[in-house]
């Protein structure tokens, strides 16, 4: 394999162990949430989007040749397109259930809002960064680049 194969091929490894772990440390955020705030239809959503996309991308197998690469990537479109109103959604659904009078403040909601948002962005860079790596790649293999173009073996991905 070429170097940026090997390197692609690392990339989506590492996508496909971290992600896994960080939607499901936002589930369990949401699962201690009190009972009236998951039955809140829009923080249901989010948490059924977030279930979803922990189950696809914990039964994709192991990014070990290209093909595989590929559909990670293709799934890693189209989740960062479905998520991409999820912050809305569970801001609405914070603000539905703060205003009931029973609730007032039975949790820091400032502070689980900023967790929710730095992960979310924390993931998102993760899956864009490989997006573009990986169509970099694609590119560079269909521009009929060399595999030995570059002499910096710490390269491991793309910034824009």
């Amino acid at each position: 394999k070429d170097k940026a194969t090997k390197r692609l091929l690392q990339s989506a490894r590492f996508v496909q162990r971290e992600l896994p772990i960080r939607l499901a440390r936002r589930l369990m955020d949401l699962q201690a949430l009190p009972h009236i705030f998951v039955t809140n239809p829009h923080i249901s959503s989010v948490y059924e989007s977030y279930w979803s996309a922990f189950e696809e991308l914990r039964l994709l197998p192991e990014s070990r040749t290209l093909d595989d690469e590929a559909t990670l990537s293709s799934v890693l479109e189209r989740l960062v397109e479905d998520h991409s109103a999820v912050i809305t959604r569970l801001a609405i659904g914070l603000r539905e259930v703060r205003e009931k009078p029973i609730v007032g403040r039975i949790i820091d909601m400032d502070r689980f809002l900023d967790d929710m948002l730095t992960s979310r962005v924390a993931r998102r860079i993760l899956a864009e960064n490989h997006i573009a790596f990986h169509r970099a790649v694609k590119a560079h293999h269909q521009e009929g680049g060399s595999d030995d173009d570059g002499d910096d073996d710490d390269f491991v991905g793309v910034v824009n």
